[in-house]
């Protein structure tokens, strides 16, 4: 029974300095998720349509075959479509997110974007009209209070709206004081 024991202790000493060591070079969320290879988020500058906002430029690819990328453009459900998700980027916090999600129906959805089908995957693109006052996520009240330049990404993520899973895809962070 001792050899048992000493086993097992063994075991779940070693299954617990696996776990140590898993964790011991986690940090916190501390930069955007890697860019998605073809993805892009441009500043337009102001929206002519509204002075208060900027206007910012999404675009890419869903990589995959053809026949995938018209199957799951083709049955899209009722509530299907592409939401964008803009975010806050500040090395050594959470990235979080600014305002609410930009979310269009269908495909392509409404004017001032595109989502189709092509020979190498799901392509995408969608001017967001974001509040000036949310884009200044790193707002303070006096000089001094840290680092004053803004940053901000997009989450693309691709919803079918018929109970498949969706596809997400990030854009790279741009930099600025808005």
């Amino acid at each position: 029974m001792t050899m048992r024991r000493k086993k097992i202790s063994w075991m779940v000493g070693a299954a617990a300095a696996a776990a140590l060591a898993a964790t011991v070079g986690l940090v916190p969320a501390s930069a955007a998720p890697p860019q998605s290879p073809g993805v892009t988020l441009t500043m337009r500058g102001d929206d002519p349509a509204n002075g208060g906002n900027y206007l910012l430029w999404v675009q890419g690819v869903f990589p995959m075959s053809e026949g995938s990328a018209h199957d799951r453009i083709n049955n899209l459900g009722s509530s299907g479509g592409i939401d964008y998700l803009v975010f806050a980027d500040d090395p050594g916090e959470d990235d979080g997110r600014i305002g609410f999600p930009h979310g269009f129906i269908g495909a392509p959805g409404p004017p001032g974007g595109y989502l189709y089908a092509n020979t190498n995957g799901i392509h995408f693109g969608r001017h967001l009209s974001v509040p000036k006052h949310q884009l200044d996520e790193d707002f303070c009240f006096s000089s001094g209070c840290g680092d004053d330049t803004d940053e901000v990404y997009v989450l693309a993520r691709f919803v079918p709206g018929n109970g498949a899973g969706p596809l997400g895809a990030h854009t790279n962070a741009i930099t600025g004081k808005f």
